[in-house]
């Protein structure tokens, strides 16, 4: 599990690759209250069946840019995401 707590005027910028086989990923973005910086978190399962968590939490409100992405690739994957980003290549 990736726990990433920011500055409030610090840019974020996280990529996580799983490779081939099943992989079990977790982040959790948690941003102060304040928070005015750029968050861009990517994560690929890659090959094999794999359950990512990507997540936000805290003061969204002033972020200047977000993209948030869980992308599982090739096999059955399960993504549990909060509603800000953006799913593909997962079955459940």
């Amino acid at each position: 599990m990736i726990n990433i707590v920011g500055f409030a005027d610090r840019d974020q910028h996280v990529v996580v690759k799983g490779g081939d086989g099943k992989d079990d990923l977790c982040v959790v973005d948690t941003l102060p209250q304040g928070y005015k910086g750029a968050i861009d978190v990517r994560f690929f399962g890659e090959a094999g069946d794999d359950e990512l968590v990507v997540k936000a939490e805290g003061d969204l409100q002033s972020v200047s840019n977000a993209f948030l992405l869980a992308d599982g690739g090739a096999g059955f994957d399960h993504c549990d995401v909060s509603s800000m980003v953006k799913v593909v290549n997962c079955e459940s």
